[in-house]
Order: structure tokens, then C-alpha cells, then sequence
């Protein structure tokens, strides 16, 4: 019984790190899965769909977003706004999909953070950058 004990710590603690590691560089799996399940119904409750993306991205960025959502997002453009990034995160509340109001345009490599009316915009975005404290 101590041997199963003394192997079966380790084994624990480096499936742990592991587990860590990987997410941090590729993201929360678990998070992947509810954004690729919710977010082609949300996109087409918004009179969207993924067919009219031109790039469906998972990230999970090296800063702080909002508390009351996971920490991975999906960026999307659209075919019909090449150069507008919009930015989709997961509520750990309610486990629903969310605009965040923040837009990346990129023109030139030179890329500006707009929250102005966008094509694609929705009216129930919230702030990618509120309630980080």
C-alpha cells in the first residue's frame, strides 16, 4: 500500500503541471468545447454564420479580460469586414457566448482597438477590459 502511495503522488503532481502547461499554451479544453458548441447558435441567433467568417480562431491571450469570463476567447472576421477582428468570450455564469464591445482593426499591420458601431456589432457587447480587478 506505501509503494502505490509513494508512486502514485508523483504521477499526480506531474499530470497536474502538465495539465497547466498545456493549458496555458493552448487554452482550457473545456472552454474550446462550450465556445465550439454555443458559438455557431449564437453567431446565427445574431443573423450570422460561420460560413460568412473568413477566420475562427481560439486564443487565449497573455493579458486579463473581464472576471465573468473565462480567460480564452474567439476572434472572428468576417468575409465582408476583412480587416475587423471581433472578439467572442464565454460566461462563467450562465455559460453563454458574448460579443466583447472591443474590435481590432487592422490596416497596413498597424492595428487600432475600436468599440465604435461596427457591421457586425451587437447591440449586447460587454467590455473585454471591465471588472479585472
Amino acid at each position: 500500500m506505501k509503494k502505490w502511495f509513494m508512486i502514485g503522488i508523483p504521477v499526480v503532481i506531474i499530470c497536474a503541471i502538465a495539465w497547466f502547461v498545456y493549458a496555458e499554451i493552448n487554452g482550457n479544453p473545456y472552454v474550446k468545447y462550450q465556445m465550439d458548441k454555443e458559438l455557431p447558435t449564437h453567431l446565427e441567433k445574431a443573423g450570422e454564420s460561420k460560413a460568412a467568417t473568413s477566420m475562427y480562431l481560439f486564443a487565449n491571450p497573455k493579458f486579463l479580460i473581464n472576471n465573468d469570463y473565462y480567460g480564452d476567447i474567439y476572434t472572428l472576421e468576417f468575409k465582408d469586414e476583412p480587416h475587423m477582428h471581433y472578439y467572442y468570450g464565454l460566461s462563467k455564469k450562465d455559460k453563454k457566448i458574448t460579443q466583447f464591445c472591443e474590435k481590432d482593426f487592422d490596416k497596413d499591420g498597424v492595428i487600432d482597438t475600436i468599440t465604435k458601431e461596427t457591421k457586425h456589432a451587437e447591440k449586447s457587447c460587454v467590455s473585454m477590459y471591465a471588472n479585472r480587478d
